[in-house]
């Protein structure tokens, strides 16, 4: 009957220590699914303190590598693909104040977060900014019309850095100066995001204390045969007398000596027909992949002709640049009728490409400019275009006014 006892009670035991050891199974098995990544989709809008869209500002995922940038009507959404937790969603914009939401990831796969953001207490500066006589309407006060010298330009300033960084999401700097010189060292010298106002009277002594590589105009020559001569900052070269300025450098020795001595008398011109439009990138890696060097031609090629077509312009002239590892750069450029059409100027761009790319080595960049800029619209040529192709275009470039060039592209940029 012991016997008996010791069996049963030694089942039990067996029973329970089979019991525990499964549960510690099934515990281990779910805490390593739970640790698996899965997909989380998260989206929501993004607006300011006056419920307007935020455009360009950006969404981070911290802790991890997702994100992404709100689109025109401030909208935005990603696939995060990541462990189940806690995490924070931050949301940045330039001239902003951050915001940042604890969200946690593992009871839903779908989120929706929308968010309001207010501008932030510090200054911005606007980056070599022209204001000219023109009137600004605000919703407080017009200025330039006579208001302007009770409030100053910093009324202009702060209206231009309020739209600006809400269109564009652009990081923005600014110097108010009495001249266009000055201007744009102060903003040099106040980046990043930094203001700064130069007094009227007070450019030369703004000036004195700088090296004298900060004035435009000295370059690395220039800048050498200075120091040589024992002139290391602008305040020593503001005292050489212009005699002996133009005898060392010149007709340029009259220029820079009124630079050193702050005075600027450069026009400002609010408006001026632009000659030129183009891009070009420099890569990361240098590459002998020609595949890749036609698809990113292609890119930048398409881009460039929708600018074209948004600013009403045609070209008559294309030029492809290339820079090889060695730094050699080659370019090569050809006349066209007026055109802004995608697969016209794709085609003469490879062609082009084609011709230059004559070495077996690694390319460090290359470009494209369209050159020869008139104002018009593309004329229909009748025994090539269609209607279809036609329409098509005009829908494609519809969709990319409207949502972003960026979600739209033609097969060879792929």
């Amino acid at each position: 009957m012991q016997k008996k006892l010791l069996i049963l009670k030694y089942q039990n035991i067996m029973k329970k220590k089979f019991t525990t050891f499964l549960l510690g199974i099934i515990s281990l098995l779910l805490m390593s699914f739970a640790s698996l990544a899965q997909s989380y989709n998260i989206k929501g809008k993004i607006t300011d303190s006056e419920s307007q869209p935020m455009i360009g500002a950006t969404v981070i995922l911290k802790g991890t590598t997702f994100g992404t940038a709100a689109i025109a009507n401030g909208t935005y959404s990603f696939t995060a693909k990541t462990k189940a937790g806690s995490y924070d969603l931050e949301f940045r914009s330039v001239g902003y104040s951050t915001v940042t939401k604890k969200i946690v990831l593992g009871s839903s796969n779908d989120l929706n977060i929308n968010v309001t953001i207010t501008e932030s207490k510090d200054g911005i500066n606007l980056d070599e900014i022209v204001v000219t006589g023109s009137t600004l309407k605000t919703n407080r006060r017009e200025l330039g019309s006579g208001m302007d010298k009770f409030f100053g330009c910093i009324g202009y300033v702060m209206e231009l850095r309020k739209k600006i960084i809400k269109e564009s999401g652009l990081g923005i700097s600014y110097a108010l100066a009495t001249n266009k010189l000055i201007s744009k060292v102060a903003t040099n010298e106040h980046k990043p995001n930094g203001q700064v106002e130069i007094k009227p009277g007070r450019e030369k002594s703004f000036l004195a204390p700088l090296p004298i590589e900060k004035v435009p105009m000295i370059g690395n020559q220039t800048a050498t045969l200075l120091r040589r001569m024992g002139v290391e900052t602008i305040s020593t070269l503001s005292q050489i007398p212009v005699e002996m300025m133009i005898n060392l450098l010149g007709k340029n020795g009259i220029e820079l000596w009124r630079r050193a001595q702050g005075i600027d008398d450069t026009p400002i011109v609010p408006y001026h027909e632009q000659k030129s439009i183009g891009t070009e990138n420099t890569f990361d890696t240098d590459t002998i992949d020609t595949h890749f060097l036609h698809k990113e031609l292609a890119r930048m090629t398409e881009r460039t002709a929708f600018e074209l077509r948004c600013n009403n312009k045609l070209t008559g002239c294309i030029t492809v640049k290339m820079r090889y590892s060695d730094f050699q750069t080659m370019t090569m450029q050809s006349t066209i009728f007026y055109t802004a059409n995608d697969h016209i100027l794709m085609q003469k761009a490879r062609e082009l490409f084609n011709k230059l790319y004559d070495r077996r080595l690694l390319v460090r960049l290359v470009g494209v400019r369209f050159t020869h800029l008139v104002s018009g619209s593309y004329q229909i040529n009748i025994f090539e275009d269609s209607r279809e192709i036609i329409s098509l275009h005009q829908a494609i470039d519809s969709v990319k006014k409207q949502f972003g060039e960026h979600l739209l592209s033609s097969g060879a940029c792929i």
